[in-house]
């Protein structure tokens, strides 16, 4: 009967197996939607004839969202953005920390510090504030930029253009 009990040191080795196998299955759904949601926000995002536009009085916006570069958990990304009728033409760079997108395909949102290339000596006469929250939607393809309840762009992905970069 003595021989049916097992030792306590093979107890230890299956509790700690049993806890790298948790630990890599929680780790599997944390990234799971995480990384298309990061390769999703690189590309092209427009606003053109639509309600925004024309509630902020400009022709038309144009970002381009470049690929990322990491390092100790915070992303890079060099952008380029153009407002027409000649308000605004420049790059900035916008770096976040990623976040875990949950077990859904949907919303991610991203709390981002912009810093333009070019800063205005006045920061009130910058485009977009130094701190901002971003919200892409895969399923609406959408971009909604905020900050304190304040929408200062509301872009779709450019699926075509964007394939071409």
């Amino acid at each position: 009967m003595a021989d049916l009990i097992p030792d306590k040191k093979y107890n230890n080795i299956i509790i700690a197996m049993s806890l790298v196998l948790v630990l890599f299955v929680l780790y599997t759904l944390a990234t799971w939607t995480t990384e298309p949601n990061e390769r999703y926000i690189t590309g092209f995002w427009m606003a053109d004839d639509d309600d925004f536009c024309e509630d902020s009085d400009i022709g038309s916006m144009l970002l381009y969202i470049g690929e990322p570069t990491s390092s100790c958990g915070t992303v890079t990304r060099d952008c380029y953005i153009v407002v027409t009728d000649d308000i605004y033409a420049g790059g900035f760079t916008m770096k976040y920390r990623k976040k875990w997108a949950g077990l859904t395909i949907g919303k991610y949102n991203l709390s981002a510090e912009i810093t333009f290339d070019d800063p205005q000596p006045d920061p009130a006469d910058e485009l977009w504030p130094h701190n901002v929250e971003m919200t892409f939607d895969i399923l609406s393809g959408t971009l909604t930029v905020i900050h304190n309840d304040m929408i200062y762009a509301k872009l779709y992905k450019n699926h075509e253009i964007s394939s071409l970069s």
